[in-house]
């Protein structure tokens, strides 16, 4: 390794010359600053491009706990077996992790400088210390998540990480199923090291992460669970509209077990909720989650909101959550206006499992409350 590349690792390292760097908006100011980190005289533009794209076609292994303060692990390539980063900045405050790494990606910086790890690379460096999510939300899609984890990032002191695709994306790969454990630790404790001033840490999940609750409870035995549920019928035509990529067959799928023999579409996903209903029916027995309805999280006010969540808040925060609400957790600034019910086939068998879970859900009204620990 040259000085100049060592400088060029050093540098991303270096979270406030990161920063300078990310504030510049034209490639000249850019290219002057980038030749005064890299101690580089005269650099032109041919030539940092040049260097860039080289550097780019290498994988970096971080040298220290900086690196994941300054960067932002994004996305999993499967064919080598990488991850690749995004600077960092606030803490996401957008519905999905897939919105906060969309508003940031067209940045000057992030087009010129693409910096991605060997996950064997990064396994190898792991430090033993390792993140204790306080909460982990579990749902089946179309069941008031994504209102639920919205509400809760503006709460200072609290990161969410919802629906994270590097999580599931490695989780599913073959190449990695002795180790997922391991590698889900590890993947939680980079996606939230960018944001140390964070002690609160809930992760939403996808819902095909379901199929795989135990390794999840296995990896963070003293988080706590909930697992979102609504009426089948709800889901399916919420689905016709916009099928998840859960629920639509594909040659790649996100399920570890697909081989469902579905001649249709709507057999396909009545067959995946089946399977989503079966998963939290194990989950609920071992005691360790609290089952919530769609109609119920709608209905919540802010004393059961807080003892939901172990979170407590401001009235500003409060106000939030009022807001949230009103509002379509999957379009932003719009506020939700039920859609008309389009045909829908729900099987009896599938309103009867949905039936026996149901009658599980955590009963609001109780006289003593199943608080959640604050967390």
């Amino acid at each position: 390794m040259n000085d100049l590349t060592q400088r060029y690792i050093k540098l991303l390292h270096n979270r406030q010359q990161l920063q300078q760097l990310a504030a510049q908006h034209s490639m000249a100011h850019f290219c002057d600053l980038l030749a005064r980190y890299l101690d580089w005289p005269d650099l032109t533009e041919q030539q940092i491009l040049t260097f860039l794209r080289q550097q780019n076609a290498r994988a970096v292994v971080p040298a220290s706990t900086e690196f994941n303060r300054c960067w932002f692990p994004y996305a999993y390539q499967s064919n080598q077996q990488s991850v690749r980063w995004l600077l960092a900045n606030e803490k996401p405050q957008q519905p999905f992790l897939a919105d906060y790494i969309a508003a940031n990606r067209p940045s000057l910086l992030a087009t010129l400088i693409q910096p991605y790890s060997l996950l064997a690379d990064l396994l190898a460096v792991a430090t033993p210390a390792k993140v204790a999510p306080a909460l982990l939300i579990f749902h089946w899609s179309r069941t008031g998540s994504t209102l639920l984890a919205s509400s809760m990032m503006s709460v200072a002191g609290c990161l969410v990480l919802s629906e994270s695709m590097l999580i599931s994306d490695v989780l599913t790969d073959p190449v990695w199923q002795d180790r997922t454990k391991e590698l889900l630790q590890l993947l939680v404790h980079l996606q939230s090291g960018p944001w140390p001033e964070c002690s609160s840490i809930i992760i939403k999940t996808n819902a095909w992460d379901l199929q795989q609750w135990r390794l999840w409870q296995t990896a963070f035995p003293d988080a706590k669970n909930l697992c979102l549920i609504r009426q089948p019928a709800a889901i399916l035509r919420s689905h016709q509209r916009e099928a998840g990529r859960h629920m639509v067959k594909q040659r790649v799928t996100v399920w570890l077990d697909d081989n469902c023999q579905a001649e249709d579409l709507i057999t396909y996903q009545q067959q995946k909720l089946t399977q989503l209903m079966q998963f939290t029916a194990q989950l609920v027995k071992t005691g360790n989650s609290t089952l919530i309805d769609y109609q119920q999280l709608i209905q919540l006010s802010n004393t059961q909101w807080q003892q939901l969540t172990g979170l407590a808040l401001s009235d500003s925060e409060i106000m939030t959550w009022q807001q949230h609400l009103k509002l379509d957790a999957k379009n932003s600034g719009q506020f939700y206006r039920p859609a008309e019910p389009a045909a829908s086939d729900c099987s009896p068998e599938l309103a009867q499992q949905y039936h026996l879970l149901h009658l599980q859900c955590h009963d609001w009204n109780a006289d003593e409350l199943n608080h959640l620990p604050a967390v």
